[in-house]
């Protein structure tokens, strides 16, 4: 009995050990080409730390020298994520939020993957973080950008878990129609009088005369009038506009391929 108890542990022990185990990566910054020294990667290491424990996800930023063969960034960037020896991720559904750069065709990507990741950085959202981050990098201000990257991560991450995520959708279609009728009025009650008073005084200036007749007889030449043609000019219209409801159910969210990523990228 005890021989048999014995096995069977020893068959669980062997079964433990061959079962692929992820721990999660606390190497949130890593600079492969060496554009940072190595007091930046800590600092910027902490913070990244500090966010990522705060909303149990990952943030990571890694600065490589090339794409290693793969035909683009975003599907280097998920081959990063899958090696194991990165750890990307946090918890079971390995949370997280990558920016990854390459040096020599200077190109970038933000991927994000997991429910609360691909919630908080919308498509819309990613390219926003992007544009923020890509001021920097076309400076070459390597740390500023990706310590822009983190706080901004930060942000992200806080307005999701108030249920707001940075989205187009998030903006106030209200204010924005109001701003759009405003400035329509503006063009047709200040625009036109103004372009009808300049075309009054062109008109004006080429037209001087030394008074004006009294009779209509005073403006026939000698010869009379010859008319050799006609044309009915209307100095009015009237037109009807009917609005066109398009409405796209607000047009925002996030884009996730089959491998339950999400990607913006580009070139800085």
């Amino acid at each position: 009995m005890r021989k048999l108890r014995n096995l069977f542990l020893l068959f669980l022990l062997t079964f433990a050990l061959v079962l692929p185990i992820h721990a999660d990566n606390t190497e949130y910054v890593r600079d492969d080409y060496g554009e940072l020294s190595s007091s930046e990667v800590s600092e910027l290491n902490q913070l990244a730390a500090k966010v990522s424990k705060k909303y149990n996800v990952g943030v990571y930023i890694r600065v490589e020298s090339s794409s290693s063969g793969y035909s683009d960034i975003e599907k280097y960037a998920e081959a990063l994520y899958a090696n194991e020896t990165l750890g990307y991720g946090t918890g079971s559904s390995r949370e997280c939020v990558a920016l990854v750069i390459t040096m020599s065709d200077r190109h970038y990507d933000i991927m994000a993957h997991g429910d609360t990741c691909n919630t908080a950085f919308t498509d819309y959202g990613k390219e926003e973080l992007a544009d923020d981050v890509k001021y920097y990098l076309r400076e070459d201000d390597y740390y500023t950008g990706f310590k822009t990257f983190i706080e901004d991560c930060d942000t992200y991450l806080a307005s999701a878990a108030e249920g707001k995520p940075i989205d187009v959708a998030a903006a106030d279609p209200e204010a924005h129609a109001n701003m759009m009728r405003n400035i329509r009025y503006g063009v047709t009650f200040g625009g036109a009088p103004l372009i009808a008073l300049i075309v009054c005084l062109i008109i004006k200036a080429k037209n001087k005369t030394a008074g004006i007749q009294m009779e209509a007889n005073n403006y026939i030449p000698k010869g009379g009038v010859h008319l050799t043609g006609q044309q009915d000019i209307f100095l009015y219209r009237t037109e009807s506009v009917t609005h066109i409801n398009r409405d796209r159910g607000g047009g925002g969210g996030t884009s996730i391929n089959s491998g339950g990523f999400s990607h913006s990228s580009g070139s800085f």
